[in-house]
């Protein structure tokens, strides 16, 4: 969380520089306050995730390709922008615009070929060799293309109908960001058609806007994400800097002031369309940052301090959906599945999608799979489905049931010195269970007995109370 609000702080730092560059006439720092004031920028700066760092990469890839005055700058401009697709997959867009960038922008200055070529290769070194031996080994190591993340999230698929959902969503709540782009196109409509093909203007659409477009067009296309905000975030810092520099076009001093005030207190006073809401969810896309409160986390990470010696004793197998994830990590379980889209799993990652759900979380591991894999216990219980009266577990402290898969004796036994775990023993329902057999039919004994030995005879083989159920089917008076 430190490192992302040190990142926070050097993006907000950047934007500054980076518009100095663009016009050093002007101390109005528009893009640099929205940056600040954005409420959602914030929250992805403390919340552990790599949004804050790949804003950084991309700010710095961007300053960077602003200052051409050594063929030197290429090199590290490339170079950041490699480290931004090393952070994320996506990063390869902002590379691939920078060399288009690099390409039209010395072909329009009609440099020497001798410069070009020089330039160019400077731009191709951190490719070739940063980029492209990860890339090799990571196709050699694991089979595919891109990290399992891009296809546990689908993100070669389209989902526009959930896409166009969340890209309004997001900008109706910040509306002050789309409204001040169009008009800022409206009162510079006759300098944008009277633009010469420089230097500025080849920087502007291929730093700035082509990028920042291209991204939030992908993201719409594959259906966004379940967390609000997040996948457009960054590209924000870039819009704010086209915006800033559309605003200081403006010859009229009151209309960009009052534009300029207009765009900064709509994001300071933004829409939040969670407000009120019991559960922060709209169309399954979450404000986590309202779910996940710093105290709250604090004291179930303790809390499962307590239970950590246990689980890696026991050697319990796990599958966790969703907001299970923390269990993952505090747990310290020797096996986890992500059951929800295969984040961790890369057969079910590139399964398919039977019917669209909550982005990034529909491709289900099915109970053959998870037996499969040998999974003892399924945190997201409830929505995995299923649960029945012996196989549910429950936790104090946290919100709904699991479901156990497979009952392993020794792993329950040693789970039983929690105190605030219960489940249902099941030596003592299957001595209940015989107690009771005459009184259930042979049907139902013969399906039982199917279930039982998934879930528990097959783990315990050693266990006589399978040959009792068994004895008792044979009987002929049965």
């Amino acid at each position: 969380m430190n490192f992302g609000v040190l990142c926070f702080i050097l993006n907000s730092l950047l934007i500054l520089l980076i518009s100095y560059k663009l016009h050093k006439d002007s101390l109005f720092p528009i893009a640099f306050l929205g940056f600040l004031f954005h409420k959602h920028l914030q929250v992805f700066a403390t919340s552990g995730l790599e949004t804050s760092i790949f804003i950084t990469f991309i700010l710095l890839g961007t300053n960077f390709a602003l200052s051409q005055k050594s063929i030197h700058q290429s090199l590290i401009s490339s170079l950041c922008f490699v480290c931004a697709s090393l952070v994320r997959p996506d990063g390869i867009l902002f590379l691939f615009f920078l060399g288009l960038n690099l390409l039209i922008l010395y072909l329009s200055e009609n440099l020497l070929k001798k410069d070009i070529f020089r330039k160019l290769i400077f731009f191709l070194l951190p490719i070739l060799f940063l980029y492209l031996p990860y890339f090799i080994w990571r196709f050699q190591f694991y089979g595919w293309m891109f990290p399992n993340t891009y296809y546990a999230k689908s993100g070669n698929s389209s989902n526009w109908e959930q896409g166009i959902f969340y890209f309004l969503l997001y900008f109706k709540s910040y509306y002050s960001i789309f409204i001040t782009l169009i008009l800022v196109i409206l009162f510079n409509f006759k300098k944008i058609l009277s633009l010469s093909l420089n230097k500025l203007t080849i920087n502007l659409i291929f730093l700035f806007l082509f990028p920042s477009l291209t991204y939030i067009f992908y993201y719409t296309k594959v259906g966004g994400d379940f967390m609000f905000a997040r996948f457009y975030l960054p590209v924000m810092p870039l819009l704010f800097i086209i915006i800033e520099f559309g605003i200081l076009g403006i010859e009229n001093k009151k209309l960009k002031l009052a534009i300029a005030s207009f765009f900064l207190l709509g994001i300071i006073f933004y829409y939040n369309p969670y407000k009120g809401k019991p559960i922060p969810s709209i169309n399954d896309i979450s404000e986590e940052n309202e779910i996940y409160k710093l105290n709250s986390v604090k004291n179930f990470l303790n809390k499962c301090e307590n239970w950590k010696q246990h689980f890696v004793k026991s050697n319990v197998r796990i599958a966790i959906g969703g907001a299970n994830a923390v269990l993952a990590y505090c747990l310290n379980s020797n096996y986890v599945l992500e059951a929800s889209t295969g984040l961790t799993d890369s057969a079910l990652a590139h399964s398919s999608i039977a019917l669209n759900g909550r982005i990034g979380h529909e491709k289900k591991a099915s109970l053959e799979y998870l037996l499969q894999k040998k999974i003892h216990i399924h945190w997201n219980g409830a929505e995995f489905g299923g649960l029945n009266e012996y196989n549910q577990i429950y936790f104090d402290s946290i919100p709904g049931v699991a479901r156990i898969i497979i009952y392993d004796k020794e792993i329950m036994n040693e789970l039983k010195k929690i105190p605030e775990i219960h489940f249902q023993d099941f030596d003592s329902y299957l001595e209940n269970y015989i107690s009771k057999i005459k009184t259930i039919p042979k049907d139902k004994i013969k399906s039982d007995l199917l279930e039982f030995d998934k879930y528990y005879f097959n783990q315990n083989p050693n266990e006589k109370k399978r040959e009792v159920i068994e004895k008792f089917l044979n009987t002929k008076n049965r």
